[in-house]
């Protein structure tokens, strides 16, 4: 069955259901297709290649915000 929304480029509902089962995929499904405005420009962002902001993310995530000295307004968002 095909879902709504579905981003194929993942791969389908259905191998990610056979390999993990019905209720994983369905959470992956969800994950995948909401968004969440604080996070959305940052994820843009990283897509376009913004490498320096994508380091900040994971020395925020790793280390938290307060370790960065100037930390991007939107990653701190």
């Amino acid at each position: 069955m095909t879902h709504p929304h579905w981003p194929m480029a993942r791969g389908s509902h259905r191998a990610l259901a056979t390999q993990f089962g019905t209720d994983r995929a369905d959470l992956m499904q969800w994950v995948l297709t909401t968004g969440d405005p604080l996070a959305d420009p940052v994820a843009a962002r990283i897509a376009e290649d913004d490498q320096a902001l994508a380091n900040a993310l994971d020395r925020g995530l790793r280390n938290g915000l307060a370790t960065l000295d100037e930390p991007d307004r939107e990653l701190a968002a």
